[in-house]
């Protein structure tokens, strides 16, 4: 006999069937867009594209799909719920598209072009600097640019300038205050020069001796009586022994009796040989004094046969016939360049005579 019970049963299990059937939330297919991949490279897109905000609310629904327990609450709730993680979702996924795209972007920054602002600039560029330098410089990368290759041809080497700063050791005696001929270390020749010299020191009758050589003298002597020429040079603040080249000395002794014949009889200097530049007019130029060879003396007084000292700093300007004398023969002389006085460089020689000996250590 059919059980009473069983039409009951199945209407209550179709009730409660369709209950749960129209208890899950109703989401609208519009709303509803493929997932996308976490891992996928985003690519970039024109700045006013539209952007999927249904995409971050895939994940909802297939939780509310796995957990129908849950899915008993009503539709409006997570529908709210549904909309506001929707919103969170989409600023994060724009947020995240926006650093990907950022960060994939930031490569391009670093490949710059062979002509930039940057690479024009070889004195703060460590690449471009050694770029300048084309016996050192490594080879260039597989694949690099023509245009690459071309501007680091076009970089000024700085070869040819240290190659031409060489050369200047060999015109110096022309260029930069040195005699004739003169070189550093002295070659044989201005050895065999100095040799010479002494002779004529036998020959002007005198007396001198060999001394160590100081500064760049190529063939230094010592006078120990003062005399040259029958005149005598006493050092206004310095002790014996006093060095100088033996240049300056023969060309002293040669002058000496033109210096007799105006009456004078002693020369008081300041100076002989000192390591220093030129100076002149008020300047220091970049390249060694003659002083510094023993090729020069400062003078500062001059005494004549009567006693009388004829001051250059004082008695000079104010037209000391001895001391304009003095200037007129040596200058005459052929033996010396220029006297430099008060009055043609009143700033570096306002106290004082410079005379310097001019000798040739050129080939004949």
């Amino acid at each position: 006999m059919p059980s009473p019970w069983g039409p009951i049963a199945l209407a209550a299990g179709v009730t409660a069937a369709s209950a749960m059937a129209f208890a899950q939330p109703i989401v609208s297919p519009r709303e509803v867009a493929e997932p996308v991949p976490a891992e996928a490279a985003p690519t970039p897109a024109p700045a006013q594209a539209p952007i999927d905000r249904a995409a971050p609310e895939a994940a909802p629904a297939q939780a509310a799909q796995a957990a129908p327990a849950k899915a008993s609450k009503p539709a409006a709730k997570p529908a709210k719920s549904t909309s506001t993680k929707s919103a969170k979702a989409t600023k994060t996924a724009k947020a995240t598209k926006t650093a990907k795209a950022t960060k994939a972007s930031k490569p391009k920054k670093v490949a710059k072009s062979p002509h930039s602002a940057k690479s024009a600039k070889p004195s703060h560029s460590k690449p471009s600097t050694k770029s300048t330098r084309p016996s050192h410089a490594p080879a260039a990368a597989p694949g690099a640019s023509a245009g690459a290759a071309q501007g680091a041809a076009a970089m000024p080497s700085p070869s040819p300038v240290r190659a031409a700063a060489s050369p200047v050791h060999a015109v110096r005696g022309r260029a930069d205050n040195m005699p004739r001929g003169f070189t550093w270390p002295a070659t044989s020749e201005m050895k065999a020069a100095g040799k010479a010299c002494e002779a004529e020191l036998d020959a002007l009758g005198v007396t001198w001796k060999p001394t160590t050589a100081e500064g760049r003298m190529v063939d230094a002597v010592e006078v120990p009586d003062g005399v040259l020429g029958g005149i005598r040079y006493t050092s206004k603040w310095r002790s014996p022994p006093h060095k100088l080249d033996c240049q300056l000395a023969r060309a002293l002794a040669q002058i000496g009796p033109t210096l007799h014949a105006a009456g004078v009889r002693e020369v008081r200097w300041g100076s002989i040989y000192r390591w220093s530049n030129v100076r002149t007019n008020g300047q220091t130029l970049p390249f060694l004094s003659r002083h510094a060879l023993g090729l020069a003396m400062d003078i500062v007084e001059f005494v004549d046969d009567a006693g009388r000292v004829a001051n250059v700093q004082r008695d000079y300007l104010t037209g000391d016939s001895l001391l304009t004398g003095i200037e007129q023969a040596v200058n005459d002389s052929g033996k010396f360049r220029l006297v430099l006085t008060p009055r043609n460089d009143p700033k570096s020689h306002h106290d004082h005579f410079h005379v310097e000996a001019n000798p040739s250590y050129a080939a004949p």
